[in-house]
């Protein structure tokens, strides 16, 4: 009871400061597998006196490389439209399996890598952490929660 109770505080919790945004994995995936990613998507911004959705494309790979380890790979497709490249690389890994009523918790390392085509010197590199919890509903459905920090 203590549980759920404890539960339902941080859901809601997070209902309230929760944002949206691309997650992968949010699992590890089975070693020797190869799926591809593709995420489109983007801010809400005001534009002629309207607010409209600004495209956004990432292009991706992520590959499970060991069973307890999956490395990530995104290109932002559209940055190069406004002459910048950017792209992601990251690694996640199986902390805790989902057992008991307790979920499944996942960490995962990223660096994020943007720079002007015409000027190199100009390049940042943001890294960032990330941890998820994940419960598996049934088969084919993942209920998870998330938290991510830019350092």
């Amino acid at each position: 009871m203590r549980i759920s109770i404890l539960f339902s505080l941080l859901l809601i919790c997070a209902c309230l400061i929760s944002s949206c945004g691309v997650t992968q994995p949010v699992r590890v995936i089975d070693e020797g597998t190869t799926q591809a990613a593709v995420s489109l998507g983007g801010p809400l911004i005001p534009f002629g006196g309207m607010t409209v959705p600004t495209p956004y494309l990432n292009l991706g790979l992520i590959h499970g490389y060991r069973e307890n380890l999956t490395l990530t790979g995104n290109i932002h497709a559209t940055m190069a439209v406004f002459k910048n490249a950017a792209f992601d690389v990251g690694a996640a890994t199986r902390l805790a399996r989902e057992n008991n009523g307790w979920p499944e918790l996942t960490a995962k390392g990223q660096l994020y890598v943007f720079s002007d085509l015409e000027r190199f010197d100009a390049m940042r590199v943001f890294p960032m952490v990330s941890v998820n919890a994940s419960y598996l509903l049934g088969r084919s459905t993942l209920a998870y929660a998330g938290v991510d920090q830019m350092i």
